[in-house]
């Protein structure tokens, strides 16, 4: 039987810390080990962290004498580790209790599978449940994707990999590199596309899983610097010519290129002042026709601003309108299925009655 590592990075989460291992010691099939590395927090996780290391046996503690980043502190788990394959939730987030024996179920009959995904559910800081999130449903069953599939799964939807319900073979992750520091919140986003089209991948079309978003997170931080996703552009392209070239499908880069500088473009249109000049940073080389519109709709108010945001969709994602459109309407629909997330309503409603 394949062995399975938890590790978890804290950063200041002492308050969500206690009820994210309680969902993973609780697993229907319980991890092998779970390490939880505290990132130089100054709050009192260590204190916590104390705790529950003398609570379960297999759980241990590691501190960073300084803080090392979500990403640093990520592969110095994976360096502790001793599992064929990690997990890597969030101190705030939580799992669903059958997560680990359905993903390790589906690795084991295809050991040669870079990664297990699943799909998830976002709560926001008050466990208030906020819907399935919409990523792409890429089967209907549990599945696994050669890498030419998984190939053209990419190509056509992009990434369908949810970072907090990901399980990763532990030596294909080491061999792509790990996470890359200079990718920032994207380093786990490139290493399951890596790790998907050199080895293929597994699929869980279940909610296992639930995101907490919070205006506050390392994700939803970096999502807001618009230099920052400016400066990932030419990093990814470097890599996906160079180390990895090959890896990805034909017409892939161009592909991701358009999908995030639009990403770039839907944050640039939310700040407050410096609008047009920021989208026009991210369209790159702007046509006359590009800089007129950008100029006239970002002044038009809330309709200028729909008005653009299909525009430039059409410009850098006109290939992904029907798949996106079908995407968003089954997500509408399982939203409201009672009955396909109802684990997480009754989860997330317990706790706010303070179950």
């Amino acid at each position: 039987m394949a062995t399975l590592s938890v590790i978890i990075p804290n950063y200041n989460h002492r308050h969500f810390l206690e009820r994210a291992v309680e969902a993973i010691v609780n697993q229907t099939r319980p991890p092998d080990e779970i390490i939880i590395i505290d990132d130089a927090s100054t709050d009192d996780s260590w204190s916590l962290i104390g705790q529950l290391k003398a609570r379960y046996a297999n759980l241990r503690g590691e501190r960073n004498p300084v803080n090392l980043g979500v990403n640093g502190t990520l592969n110095r788990g994976t360096e502790l580790a001793k599992g064929d394959f990690v997990h890597y939730p969030g101190a705030d987030d939580v799992i669903a209790p059958d997560l680990y024996e359905r993903a390790m179920s589906l690795l084991e009959s295809h050991p040669e599978a870079g990664l297990c995904s699943t799909l998830s559910v976002a709560i926001d800081e008050n466990d208030h449940f906020r819907g399935l999130f919409p990523s792409p449903i890429v089967a209907s069953e549990p599945a696994y994707f050669d890498p030419a599939q998984a190939g053209r799964l990419i190509l056509r939807h992009e990434s369908w990999f949810m970072g907090n319900v990901v399980i990763y073979r532990r030596q294909a992750q080491i061999d792509a590199g790990g996470y890359r520091k200079e990718l920032g919140s994207f380093g786990d986003g490139f290493l399951c596309r890596v790790l998907a089209a050199r080895h293929g991948a597994c699929f869980v079309p279940a909610p296992l899983g639930a995101w907490r978003r919070m205006e506050q997170g390392y994700s939803s931080v970096q999502g807001r610097n618009i230099t920052w996703q400016l400066s990932v552009i030419p990093l990814v392209e470097q890599l996906m010519t160079g180390a990895f070239a090959g890896v990805f499908p034909s017409g892939y880069l161009r592909r991701w290129q358009g999908r995030w500088r639009f990403s770039t473009i839907r944050m640039a249109l939310r700040l407050p002042e410096n609008r047009a000049e920021m989208v026009l940073a991210a369209l790159d080389r702007p046509s006359w026709f590009d800089r007129l519109m950008v100029s006239l709709l970002t002044r038009c108010g809330r309709l200028g601003t729909i008005g653009l945001t299909l525009y430039l969709f059409l410009l850098l994602r006109g290939g992904d309108l029907f798949d996106i459109g079908v995407l968003h309407l089954r997500i509408w629909r399982l939203n409201r299925d009672p009955e396909f997330t109802r684990y997480w309503r009754r989860w997330s409603e317990a706790r706010c009655r303070g179950a």
